[in-house]
């Protein structure tokens, strides 16, 4: 039953990753009818056959290793409870999100200790959806003349473009492992539509993020006299920098598409006109936002604002330092676009400090990886888990978030901590 089990969860895993690339029309960013509700299902499926596995086998883990996520939601329960909010407040928060996640993580972990190599059972699972995110991004950057509010910023069938670039990125090192990637010109190929695709997104963070990954592998394979490689990954970061330089309307001019919000209405917020310059209407630059985040954790740094009430915090403190800047107003569970300074808003001191371990953790786990794989050929995986680490400093959506982008994240990080443990306990 084990193997069967296992064999079953490995499916529904497949089917939900990729179902998390899936949920808006392009054109409209409009939610594709009934995705979100198979979505739930089948991370319920997950959720529910992980523990009974995890029952069935009850492997042995080191909880030491997961102490900061679970402190972090015990503590963010506190400062949440402080207020005593009611239930339909609780549930409209961040809050059962960060509880989802962090179950995720404790059962993603537990059931992939069982695994000689979590890292590689991790990558055969991510390999389909990641290849299904470079289909949506290809056609999305041929075929879809708008993307809605977007306008020219390719957000792919996710419906966000800075979530679709995080999902490119982190998936891309998996690729770059693989068999069929080893040649010359399917390396090159593969690095060189995933830098378009990046670019066409106008997401800063992931252009960064993907030129830092592209500067490793150039690194990696000057050391080693693989010339070809270093060469492929020169390509995609000059391809990045032609598409961000170049031409704003390329491939093809787009037209604006007005996006209905209900019959006889229509979204309020400009059109994108431009894939790299953003409009000063409901956008606050992420400097702005850490700041206001840091100085919200300052006004309360014991318990922080609450989940449920860190945004009015937030919006309070960007008011106070924009006050030239014409904002929206910001939710109750508006976050500060960024892990740590929206952990201290949310929690306090004590939330950001255990933000700080676990990401001090996760740096450490990417160099010990990083050591183990360096006899190997192939050994691209560890660069995923720096790049999850590099998005703390300007994006939380994959800590608070929804699934979307959170079981990617969780997902990585319960592999690459249970790889840790398998090393720990090897070693002792």
């Amino acid at each position: 039953m084990g193997d069967w089990l296992r064999r079953r969860v490995r499916e529904l895993l497949i089917l939900l990753l990729t179902l998390a690339t899936v949920a808006t029309w392009p054109a409209t960013q409009q939610p594709i009818m009934g995705i979100a509700f198979v979505r739930y299902v089948v991370a319920a499926l997950v959720l529910g056959l992980m523990a009974v596995e995890v029952f069935y086998r009850r492997p042995r883990v080191d909880v030491r290793w997961l102490g900061p996520p679970v402190l972090i939601l015990v503590w963010s329960a506190v400062s949440l409870l402080r207020d005593r909010p009611d239930l339909s407040t609780i549930l409209d928060s961040q809050w059962p999100s960060l509880l989802q996640n962090v179950v995720w993580f404790l059962l993603a972990t537990t059931w992939l200790i069982q695994d000689r190599d979590p890292v590689r059972s991790f990558e055969c699972l991510i390999v389909l959806p990641a290849l299904i995110l470079l289909a949506e991004g290809v056609y999305c950057l041929l075929f879809v003349d708008s993307f809605g509010v977007f306008g020219l910023r390719n957000a792919g069938f996710v419906g966000n473009p800075n979530a679709f670039a995080y999902l490119v990125v982190v998936t891309a090192p998996f690729l770059w492992n693989r068999r069929w990637s080893v040649s010359t010109i399917a390396f090159i190929v593969i690095v060189a539509i995933e830098a378009v695709i990046v670019a066409s997104t106008g997401s800063r963070g992931g252009i960064l993020a993907f030129s830092l990954a592209l500067l490793i592998i150039c690194i990696k394979s000057l050391l080693r006299r693989t010339y070809w490689r270093a060469a492929g990954a020169s390509l995609g970061v000059a391809l990045m920098l032609g598409f961000v330089v170049g031409p704003q309307d390329w491939p093809q001019v787009r037209r604006d598409v007005p996006i209905p919000v209900k019959e006889g209405q229509v979204e309020s917020r400009p059109t994108e006109k431009d894939r790299f310059v953003r409009h000063q209407v409901d956008n606050v630059d992420r400097y702005t936002l850490t700041v206001a985040g840091l100085l919200a954790m300052r006004d309360q740094p014991v318990f922080g604002a609450g989940i449920t009430e860190m945004g009015r915090a937030i919006e309070h403190k960007v008011r106070y330092l924009r006050p030239d800047l014409e904002i929206a107003p910001f939710g109750p569970s508006s976050t500060s676009h960024g892990v740590l300074p929206t952990l201290g808003a949310a929690m306090g001191l004590p939330g950001f400090l255990l933000g700080a371990w676990w990401l001090f953790l996760l740096i450490g786990t990417y160099a010990r990886a990083e050591r183990m794989r360096r006899e190997e050929q192939a050994d691209y995986a560890p660069i995923a888990l720096l790049i999850a680490v590099f998005y703390w400093l300007f994006e939380d959506k994959f800590f608070f978030g929804s699934g979307v982008l959170g079981v990617y994240f969780w997902t990585l990080a319960a592999a690459f901590t249970a790889a840790d443990m398998i090393r720990s306990d090897i070693a002792t």
